[in-house]
């Protein structure tokens, strides 16, 4: 794979069309040859269409949410509209899942450059990588960058920083999760400090939901006319069920009883997503619930002390950790019960996904979560920045047989796993309401349509100021 891309920017790996053939679907430009079978009037100039706006992603985080977020937008805008590229690291952890972004980038024909992003804080690395990019936008300038996750965030704008002035593209960035967020003591300090200084290069903080704009605008980040929020979008007919036995199959090898109710979880195996609460409330219900068994789907550094809580908890023959499974759908329906104990989360597509398979649901009371089962987001006003004033918005429907409770209290958590347990046919007719809310409220066309929205309206304005 390392071998089809370049490990120094190259011009000649860019898209730029020079010297190259005309490639369907993108718009023809000035300068070339009249192509047959377009309207042409006599004595009148052929008008070159416009010019599509460049747009350079630079991601570290190729994995999980954010890659998958990425890629949405890759495969859904506009080429005639924007000039994609992308910028990323070869390869990221086998443990985070997923192994081909690079491929997946090829797949939709879409130039990709190698830059060695590391999730871990590494000062020289990142000032080695943050001077490459700056060379890098010096040779192939691009009109907007849009920077996912928090490093790719911290480099872009320490490239920006190295740049002068009238060389800077406008500069859209969305952490995915502010990495302080994890941190604790003189780190998490020193990495909201990082965010609050290089916020001024920010044209556009972009967050994925309200509460992650309330978070950098309530910390000095950015102000409030330099933020906004677009929600996480999927394709809900991809959740249906299967049409084929592939979720009874995936049942019928965890070789539990028939009669099992299982409950299921699925994501990051990190701190952050409180599988340790899950299975402590587990551990608590095991003998009034004797059907419920536990299926975890995915990966993550937590793996092995969580296996180490199970195996001492007892609980080895009723909980089972499969690793990251792709697709995921006929696992999620191989459950009875989703449950996403979060202690914190800023728009989950885990929440997203077990709602378009109608699943039953249980997940922690936090921000992120209310604001998927609980007020839909409006579209986002101007483009530039979208309230977060939601006190008139219509609650969610009674009927997603979604139940909220406090986070971190293994004590409700567990309550509401029995109760779920106890009332399950009528949970799942109510989890069938699920799917079309997805599809109304957070699709990935509505999800892309916005953005596109929110790019040109940038491009547009100009959007230059706060920029030192």
């Amino acid at each position: 794979m390392e071998d089809t891309y370049k490990e120094e920017f190259s011009a000649s790996v860019y898209a730029s069309g020079a010297g190259q053939p005309h490639r369907a679907g993108q718009p023809h430009r000035a300068g070339q040859p009249h192509r047959a079978g377009q309207p042409h009037r006599a004595g009148q100039p052929h008008r070159a269409a416009p010019t599509p706006l460049r747009l350079l992603y630079v991601v570290e985080a190729t994995t999980a949410g954010t890659g998958r977020h990425v890629l949405s937008l890759l495969a859904g805008l506009d080429r005639q509209q924007f000039q994609l590229s992308v910028v990323c690291p070869a390869h990221r952890s086998a443990a985070h899942g997923d192994n081909h972004f690079l491929c997946a980038i090829t797949r939709l024909g879409i130039p990709a450059f190698i830059l060695p992003l590391q999730r871990k804080i590494q000062p020289l690395g990142d000032m080695v990588c943050a001077g490459r990019l700056a060379r890098f936008l010096l040779r192939q300038p691009v009109d907007l960058l849009h920077a996912h996750s928090s490093k790719a965030g911290l480099v872009s704008r320490l490239a920006l920083a190295c740049l002068p002035p009238s060389r800077r593209p406008l500069l859209v960035y969305t952490p995915h999760g502010f990495a302080f967020l994890d941190a604790r003591g003189p780190q998490r300090r020193l990495l909201l400090a990082a965010e609050q200084i290089l916020g001024r290069y920010s044209n556009m903080l972009l967050a994925v939901s309200p509460h992650e704009q309330e978070i950098a605008v309530g910390l000095g980040i950015v102000p409030w006319e330099r933020s906004a929020w677009i929600a996480n979008g999927i394709r809900p007919q991809d959740y249906l069920p299967p049409a084929n036995q592939a979720a009874g199959a995936r049942r019928h090898s965890l070789n539990w009883p028939d009669n099992a109710t299982i409950l299921g979880t699925s994501g990051r195996l990190v701190p952050q997503k409180g599988i340790d609460l899950l299975v402590e409330a587990f551990a608590a219900v095991q003998t009034e619930c004797p059907t419920a068994h536990l299926l975890v789907i995915g990966d993550g550094p937590a793996r092995a002390s969580l296996e180490r809580q199970v195996q001492d908890l007892g609980l080895a023959a009723r909980c089972r950790f499969v690793g990251h499974q792709a697709p995921i759908t006929p696992w999620l329906h191989t459950m009875d019960i989703y449950v996403l104990p979060s202690r914190w989360e800023g728009m989950s597509y885990s929440l997203l996904e077990a709602l378009a398979a109608a699943r039953p649901i249980i997940a922690s009371d936090v921000a992120g979560n209310r604001l998927v089962v609980e007020h839909p987001p409006a579209n986002p006003g101007d483009g530039f920045a979208v309230s977060i004033a939601q006190k008139d918005a219509p609650p969610g429907p009674a009927g997603l047989g979604v139940r909220l409770v406090p986070a971190g209290d293994i004590a409700a958590l567990s309550n509401g796993i029995k109760e779920f347990v106890a009332d399950l046919p009528r949970l799942r007719q109510l989890a069938t309401t699920g799917p079309q809310w997805v599809a109304t409220h957070f699709s990935e066309e509505k999800m892309v349509a916005e953005m596109a929205q929110l790019y040109s309206r940038l491009a547009g304005a100009g959007m230059r100021r706060g920029q030192p």
